[in-house]
This record gives C-alpha cells, sequence and structure tokens, in this order.
C-alpha cells in the first residue's frame, strides 16, 4: 500500500491509513510544463522576429549609405588620380633639373681645351661626341662624377692636328625624383 503504482490496487490497510491516487495532484505540475512549454516556443518565435526586425534595421541602413558609399569609392579614385598626376608632374618638373645638373657636371669635367660637338642626353645615358688633348682620361674623369659610371668609347679615337676625336657612352645615374641629381 505505501507504493500504490507496484501494488494491485487493493487496499488492506484500515481507511484512515489507505493511500490516495487522485489523478489531482499531478494538475499543478502539468499545468507548469504547459506554461513553461509555451513561454520557450514563444521566445523562440520572438527570437525569429526580433532577428527579422533587426535584418530589416540593417538593410535598410545599408541602403541608406550605398549612394554615400560609392561617392566616397568615386572620390577616392579621383584622389588617386590627382596624386599620380602630381608625382608625374613632379617627375617631370625633376627631370629638367637632373639633365641640367648633368649638363654642368659635363662642363665641369671637359674642361678646355676639351670641347664637344654634339651630347645627347637621356634618361640613362650621355653619347659625348667631341676632341680633347687626351681622350683616354675623360673616361677616368667621367667615372669619377657621382652622376656617370660605365663610361667607354663607342668608337675608335682618331687624331686631329693636336687633339684626339672621340666618341663616348656613359651611363647615367639619376637619383630619386625631387632628388636634384
Amino acid at each position: 500500500a505505501a507504493c500504490p503504482w507496484l501494488a494491485l490496487p487493493v487496499n488492506l490497510l484500515p481507511a484512515g491509513q489507505r493511500s490516495k491516487s487522485s489523478r489531482a495532484v499531478y494538475a499543478p505540475t502539468v499545468v507548469l510544463a504547459v506554461v513553461l512549454l509555451v513561454a520557450l516556443v514563444a521566445l523562440t518565435a520572438l527570437a525569429g522576429v526580433e532577428n527579422r526586425r533587426y535584418r530589416s534595421v540593417l538593410e535598410a541602413e545599408i541602403a541608406r549609405y550605398t549612394p554615400v558609399a560609392a561617392e566616397v569609392r568615386t572620390l577616392d579614385n579621383k584622389i588617386k588620380a590627382v596624386r599620380d598626376r602630381r608625382r608625374l608632374l613632379q617627375e617631370f618638373r625633376s627631370r629638367t633639373k637632373q639633365d641640367l645638373d648633368a649638363l654642368q657636371e659635363l662642363t665641369q669635367a671637359l674642361a678646355p681645351p676639351a670641347w664637344l660637338k654634339s651630347l645627347q642626353l637621356t634618361r640613362s645615358a650621355a653619347l659625348l661626341n667631341g676632341e680633347a688633348p687626351q681622350a683616354a682620361k675623360l673616361l677616368e674623369i667621367l667615372d669619377k662624377s657621382p652622376m656617370f659610371r660605365n663610361s667607354g668609347f663607342t668608337a675608335p679615337i682618331s687624331r686631329s692636328g693636336e687633339a684626339e676625336r672621340f666618341t663616348i657612352r656613359t651611363r647615367r645615374e639619376v637619383g630619386p625624383a625631387g632628388g636634384g641629381q
């Protein structure tokens, strides 16, 4: 009689000590379980609703700032183009100074009585054609200069009176843009 579920439904105890097997004892537990189940379903549904609302707010913000972001990208591209153009202009401006510095260096290196018939300056080389009393020494003088390297004759030296005719090609050492070399 102490375990009504495991025993036979016969109860041999006196009426005051008999157990009662009323199903109403389980009613509060069932009601609370149902309330808990409803609360869990509502919480899950509410999370989905909140996620959809949050997503719609985010999409609205994205839609609001998309034109601004496109404009910023356009401005960034324009700024990059202007910077590239400015760098190119500075590079062209520095080329004139570099060429004039190279011409001054050649003028100092080829002191009279040496003289040039022609001079061709490129970004990477200089081609000198002229006359000097001792043309072989010019290679050493040019290679000592910080602006020229690897000087060499492109044609054999020829005699013209007291002077020697020469054609020299030398590699230019051009400094960084705006550096002045």
